[in-house]
């Protein structure tokens, strides 16, 4: 991680394993290399969906909620993998997409604003103005999200078509 970090900050490209060649680098470079100042962290968060860094002041969640998301996720416990939550029954990927959608949205910026469209046979806009990850805005995602149900064929085109359409993107 360190070679990769000074590879991006001084923009070098010397291997990992050549400690002489990057000493040599340095011995050179030293009084000349200046750093540049991190810009903002404007819409930046650690915050993530399923792994995908959220960076951006307008996110857009786009949830599947057709009849294969009844399926059950897998879960890894240990050195074996099981299907469902100890003690809670079926975890589905409807559940999984739930989960991941809240901790996303209580981890981003509070400049960052989210849209959530869902669709199965039809495509769903639930908010088309971007809401702030408030805790008034997450009580109500929270009630949103317990009433998806999975059903219907699945129709992606739809929800890209919504998120790409000019009124989305401006928040009107």
């Amino acid at each position: 991680r360190a070679w990769q970090t000074l590879q991006k900050m001084l923009g070098v490209l010397l291997p990992a394993d050549d400690p002489d060649a990057w000493r040599a680098f340095w011995r050179r470079e030293r009084t000349r290399i200046a750093l540049k100042p991190r810009p903002p962290a404007v819409g930046r968060t650690s915050a993530s969906f399923f792994g995908v860094p959220i960076e951006g002041v307008e996110v857009a969640f786009v949830i599947d909620t057709s009849g294969s998301m009844k399926e059950p996720v897998p879960l890894h416990t240990g050195a074996s993998l099981s299907v469902g939550e100890p003690g809670k029954g079926r975890r589905t990927r409807l559940t999984a997409a739930r989960q991941q959608l809240l901790g996303a949205v209580s981890g981003m910026d509070p400049q960052t604003r989210y849209h959530l469209i869902t669709f199965a046979t039809e495509a769903l806009v639930w908010n088309t103005k971007p809401v702030p990850p408030t805790a008034r805005a997450n009580e109500a995602l929270t009630e949103t999200l317990a009433k998806l149900r999975p059903h219907g064929n699945t129709n992606l085109y739809d929800a890209l078509a919504m998120v790409l359409e000019p009124g989305m993107r401006d928040g009107q």
